[in-house]
């Protein structure tokens, strides 16, 4: 065999070599791909899971509701919602805002129930705005006595027949929905004797003030 055909040979060999190469990276890159979307469907799952179990138990509550009140930071209870609905928030490519009042506001309340009562606002918020276009902004503030809680979205909006229905027992704008979900939440910060108010555009968004009773 002369130099011409073993040099040819060679890079043959060799540019074979590469495509193998690069077939396999990119097998591997696919299989990245694919057991991070495996794992992001999982977490998604398991999530959703402990969302409507929660929502379940909020739905199954009676209008007495027993409380375990203990003080809190406000500012912990709404991040730590946030974080329950972190999987939905990525789903849909959801902006978070926050706006924390800077001085401790906190709150004597049953923590678990008022993370289902605002976690089931923010669900609401996430399915009322556009795919990668919302924008959840969560503020507190200290007003006198009281800690005021706004969240806002950037969605669909309410007109004023709805507005006015939004707490009754089954009203649902929602194909799905089945109405409770907003009275059980109203039925919780009312039974920690607060209050919540809606104000709403349509085609601007809408926002959710929530106020509770401070503590020392």
């Amino acid at each position: 065999m002369n130099l011409k055909n073993e040099i040819a040979i060679f890079l043959a060999g060799t540019d074979f070599n590469q495509r193998c190469l690069c077939t396999f990276r990119n097998s591997m890159s696919q299989c990245i791909l694919n057991q991070r979307l495996q794992n992001q469907t999982w977490n998604c799952c398991l999530n959703s899971i402990r969302i409507n179990q929660l929502v379940s138990d909020l739905l199954n509550a009676t209008k007495v509701i027993e409380l375990n009140i203990r003080p809190i930071s406000i500012n912990k209870i709404l991040d730590d919602t946030l974080e329950m609905a972190a999987d939905r928030l990525d789903l849909s490519q959801v902006k978070v805002e926050k706006n924390y009042a800077t001085d401790v506001c906190h709150v004597a309340v049953d923590e678990e129930k008022i993370k289902i009562a605002f976690l089931n606002i923010i669900v609401n918020a996430i399915e009322a705005m556009e795919k990668s276009k919302g924008i959840l902004s969560l503020r507190t503030k200290k007003s006198g006595d009281s800690c005021i809680i706004e969240i806002e979205d950037n969605g669909n909006g309410m007109d004023d027949d709805t507005l006015q229905k939004l707490f009754e027992p089954y009203f649902t704008s929602k194909p799905n929905g089945n109405g409770l979900g907003l009275t059980n939440c109203q039925n919780i910060i009312l039974s920690h004797r607060g209050n919540i108010t809606v104000k709403s555009t349509l085609r601007k968004g809408t926002s959710f003030i929530v106020t509770l009773k401070m503590v020392d």
